[in-house]
């Protein structure tokens, strides 16, 4: 009886190396930077939109108050409001430019009347 033969031992194959998936490179910082600038975007857009409800509750206030006074001028308003010459002045040209007040005189003694 001859011994068995002895085989060799087959090393495992090595797998095929699958290729690898490429996935997009994404840049983190150009991301998290257009995620700010959107964020801004929008923060900034509900703020213009604050601004601009609180002019016209102010001018609506206005416009009461010179109805009720009949005759104001930029101080009245001012006090009234609580807010700077320069944003009286704006208030009250935008009242004359709606046509809801009317302007008598100009520099100094201006009064506007409802």
């Amino acid at each position: 009886m001859k011994p068995p033969e002895e085989k060799p031992v087959e090393e495992p194959k090595p797998e095929p190396e699958k290729p690898k998936e490429e996935k997009p490179e994404v840049n983190i910082e150009a991301e998290v930077k257009k995620q700010m600038d959107e964020k801004v975007k929008e923060l900034l857009q509900k703020a213009n939109e604050k601004r601009k409800q609180n002019k016209e509750d102010n001018l609506k206030r206005l416009l009461d108050f010179a109805k009720e006074k009949k005759v104001i001028t930029n101080d009245d308003v001012r006090d009234s409001l609580h807010v700077s010459q320069s944003t009286a002045t704006n208030y009250l040209s935008e009242l004359v430019k709606r046509e809801s007040v009317l302007r008598e005189g100009t520099r100094g003694g201006t009064k506007y009347s409802a």
